[in-house]
């Protein structure tokens, strides 16, 4: 099954599969600072911005659609689409929406700059098997009056933009799997590092610069192969990235290391700790 793309229309309640159809718009919701509300002071931190996006992916896993209601209406008729997707700026200071404005009429409305803010309802929220967010974007409303008035514009994703939009996003995903990826390499590392360690075959105060050298090799099997160097049963251990002493080297084997561009430091220190010479 190929990965659906943020900008597949979500489906409508129901199990058979059809969608919604409606027309897009990107729009900056909120952003970082403190601000007057009715009910006591605002304050939206980097770190709340962050926890609103998180919370609003799992519900939408969990089947959670977040309406796009018209002045905060909660009737069926009230609501005009569907928020679709969350994403923060680069400097995680502004949370913007991707909505489906379900509705040709507000669609002609915001397209034509009659309706030109919106405004959050906050609160806790829960799926239907009890799964509980206390911190949550509940609605982005449609409004004309917000609480936070300095609010960038609309901006309609059709055609080139849509596709901008659409190829920023999956730079972005991608940016998420290769720090996944990353981490669950320095998690294989290190377990790998300290097995080598329990084992003996590795010091304890190498352990840092051995995963250092190994993180810094190109592909996984490169990186086998120089852990597995480490498991020499006549080699002691640690030989291997160990300095070599240089005032012991004779010219015999400077020339063999020469010939096969190896550093005769190094060729010498190998030769000198093996329990059962060179055969």
């Amino acid at each position: 099954m190929s990965e659906k793309s943020p900008f597949d229309p979500l489906p409508p309640e129901g199990d058979n599969g059809a969608k919604a159809s409606g027309r897009r718009f990107r729009k900056e919701i909120a952003r970082t600072g403190a601000f007057r509300h009715p009910d006591g002071e605002l304050e939206f931190t980097p770190e709340r911005l962050a926890a609103w996006v998180d919370t609003f992916h799992q519900a939408l896993q969990a089947g959670i659609r977040i309406p796009v209601p018209l002045n905060h209406g909660s009737e069926p008729t009230d609501n005009a689409g569907w928020v679709e997707d969350l994403e923060l700026s680069p400097d995680g200071e502004h949370l913007y929406a991707i909505l489906v404005i379900t509705r040709p009429d507000v669609a002609e409305l915001i397209e034509s700059g009659t309706i030109r803010h919106t405004s959050l309802a906050l609160g806790p929220l829960a799926d239907d098997s009890g799964e509980y967010w206390e911190d949550a974007i509940l609605e982005v409303s449609l409004v004309t009056e917000p609480h936070i008035r300095r609010q960038e514009p609309f901006i309609t994703l059709t055609g080139v933009r849509e596709l901008a939009v659409e190829l920023a996003t999956s730079r972005k995903r991608n940016h998420e799997l290769a720090h996944r990826l990353d981490k669950n390499l320095n998690r294989r590392l290190e377990e790998r590092v300290d097995g080598l360690i329990a084992e003996g075959h590795l010091a304890p105060h190498q352990r840092s610069e051995v995963l250092e050298l190994a993180d810094g090799l190109p592909d996984d099997v490169s990186r086998e192969r120089f852990l597995t160097s480490y498991v020499r049963p006549r080699v002691q251990p640690g030989v291997l990235i160990s300095p070599g002493r240089r005032d012991e080297i004779d010219q015999e084997l400077a020339a063999v290391a020469e010939r096969f561009g190896l550093e005769p430091a190094a060729l010498s220190y190998y030769l000198e700790n093996t329990s059962g010479g060179v055969g």
